[in-house]
């Protein structure tokens, strides 16, 4: 991870985050962070800053977070895409984020199979995730739309 990407649901109180999950899992281990290191974060849909380790107890990182004034701008690319098979959707969905696309626009054409449509692939609960990944490697805190 290139940034580590907070949400309104872990702020604790002002500019206070705790992490838990995955992104603390990376914190600690991956990048070996010990109390008063910083680390680059962004909010989401939010600007970008920077997060001082606090406290890494147990399975949670605590931070205190300064951003810049200014969320960045949204990029100027937009994906149109025949909706692909599940299995490469789903690989597909972290690099399209990575790439700095501002809007997916999936549809289907005549060689979309109608189960595809379906597919889990595309429901927000299952590529959100792969989305925030691929935002997190490319530095961004802008959310790539999709419809």
């Amino acid at each position: 991870m290139n940034l580590i990407l907070l949400f309104d649901g872990d702020r604790e109180s002002g500019g206070r985050f705790v992490l838990g999950g995955d992104r603390a899992r990376h914190v600690r281990e991956v990048l070996h962070a010990e109390p008063g290191r910083e680390l680059r974060v962004g909010l989401l849909e939010g600007p970008l800053g920077t997060g001082r380790v606090v406290e890494t107890a147990g399975d949670r990182v605590v931070l205190d977070c300064a951003f810049d004034a200014e969320p960045p701008p949204r990029p100027l690319v937009d994906l149109v895409l025949a909706v692909p098979r599940p299995k490469s959707l789903v690989k597909l969905w972290p690099e399209i984020a990575a790439l700095g696309v501002d809007r997916v626009v999936l549809v289907r054409t005549w060689r979309v199979g109608k189960p595809f449509l379906t597919a889990g692939a595309l429901d927000p609960d299952v590529y959100r995730p792969l989305l925030f990944d691929g935002m997190m490697q490319a530095k961004t805190t802008r959310e790539p739309r999709v419809t």
